[in-house]
């Protein structure tokens, strides 16, 4: 199907250059007759409002884009530096993860520190050390101070509710969660799930074995900045490669 440019850009002067019709409302309430001059500021105002809604649209479709093509070569990288990387032991099912320290610990030598995927929800995206808007908009943030998923301790990973975690409310206990470092794949079984209020300074659990938090706004479709937190705990599994 080809698109007409030019018959559509004919047509949309033609649209922008009608009068503007007055709404009954206004008429009913001002009681004045319509004039030319009250006619033109009203298109006007109808041409700044549609000019409005397209640089919107262009701007939050360019950022949008951006952060997919982030996603996109950072998780390129990543497969990259796996393939490049020594073959890891696979630790058994009672062996501590802890034992892979010399990777979790490297994870800092890398711009990307892995990814985070929930298979069942279709969750897959990169991590980055922080938590700040600009890596919030790009990537899952590791919130600084908590462990690197794979050591002992609890790892916590926050990201938008309207993004990364957006079907973060459909989890289930007994989900899997993978965190996939570039040398390990690191297993987390979904055991809770929690809401609590924005200010809490104590939600996240204290853990001396590898533990993951991922940490969302709640309500998922409040308007506005949300009051409260969503966070799902997983506890590890076993370690692969």
């Amino acid at each position: 199907m080809r698109v007409d440019l030019g018959k559509i850009s004919a047509e949309a002067t033609r649209w922008l250059a009608q009068p503007a019709e007055v709404p009954k409302f206004a008429r009913r309430i001002f009681k004045a007759p319509v004039t030319d001059r009250y006619q033109t500021l009203l298109k006007s105002f109808e041409v700044c409002l549609w000019v409005l809604a397209v640089v919107a649209i262009g701007y939050c479709s360019v950022a949008y884009a951006g952060a997919a093509i982030h996603q996109h070569r950072e998780k390129a990288m990543l497969n990259a530096m796996r393939g490049a990387a020594e073959p890891q032991p696979t630790a058994n099912a009672d062996a501590s993860l802890v034992s892979s320290n010399g990777s979790a610990s490297s994870l800092g030598n890398y711009g990307v520190l892995g990814a985070v995927e929930i298979p069942r929800l279709g969750i897959s995206a990169v991590v980055e050390e922080g938590v700040d808007d600009s890596t919030l908009w790009e990537a899952v943030g590791h919130i600084p101070g908590t462990a690197l998923p794979g050591q002992n301790g609890n790892a916590a990973l926050a990201a938008h509710r309207d993004t990364y975690f957006s079907d973060l409310g459909d989890v289930e206990a007994g989900d899997l969660v993978i965190f996939r470092s570039p040398t390990t794949n690191y297993r987390f079984r979904v055991e809770s799930t929690k809401i609590v209020d924005g200010g809490a300074t104590d939600a996240l659990p204290v853990s001396a074995t590898p533990t993951l938090s991922l940490i969302t706004c709640y309500p998922f479709h409040y308007v506005g900045s949300a009051p409260q937190r969503f966070i799902v705990t997983a506890r590890a599994e076993t370690a692969s490669q």
